[in-house]
């Protein structure tokens, strides 16, 4: 949900694997990593606020 709209729909499993809206990309990214390893050479995905609207 994004501003109070569901912006994608889904099982957990297509959602988590494969996700369509930038906001769940978003979201997804923001998780933490349990490898140092691997945290320390992630790229974050940006989101556009206003491409949103």
């Amino acid at each position: 949900m994004h501003k109070g709209y569901l912006v994608e729909l889904g099982d957990a499993d297509e959602i988590y694997s494969n996700p369509k809206h930038t906001y769940t990309k978003s979201l997804l990214a923001s998780i933490p990593q349990p490898s140092p390893r691997f945290e320390k050479n992630r790229v974050l995905e940006t989101l556009d606020m206003y491409s949103l609207d």
